[in-house]
This record gives C-alpha cells, structure tokens and sequence, in this order.
C-alpha cells in the first residue's frame, strides 16, 4: 500500500487502519475493473454518487492501486430564514 493511501484516512479523520479489514463490495468491484481498463487506455473518467461512503472507499482502492484522481465534494445547505 502507497503512502497516499495509509493517510489518506487518517487526514479526514478515520483513525483505524482500513487495509486490515477491509474487502471491496461487489459494486465496487465491478467499478474498479471498469475504472481499470478506462487507465489502461488513456481514458477519463467521472464517477458521481451521493453515497460519501463509498467515494471515500472509492478514493482509498484509487490510492492503494496509485491511479490519479480528483475529488470534488459539493454540499447543500438548508437555511430557514425566519
């Protein structure tokens, strides 16, 4: 595991060691192979989910696995004006 991935967590605030136990989902499974061959030709890929959970463990198989990526978190607000 790169060194990306064994801080990655720790930076956003998860303070166990997730490569000991963690194992990929079926979903994710499948999205990794296709994310997989997208990087083996040269393609780029957007992966939208409003899932944050699986994004983040999305983001760790990507830092494991070194492949390049870039993350945008969008967050909506609800304010009542009284």
């Amino acid at each position: 595991m790169g060194a990306v991935a064994k801080n990655l967590f720790r930076e956003i605030g998860f303070v166990f060691d997730i490569s000991e136990k963690y194992r990929r989902s079926s979903k994710l499974e499948i999205l990794m192979t296709y994310l997989s061959e997208a990087v083996n030709a040269a393609k780029k890929c957007i992966v939208l989910s409003h899932f944050h959970p699986m994004l983040l463990l999305l983001e760790y198989d990507l830092a494991v696995n070194e492949v390049d990526y870039l993350v945008f978190i969008f967050e909506i607000f609800f304010i009542k004006l009284t």
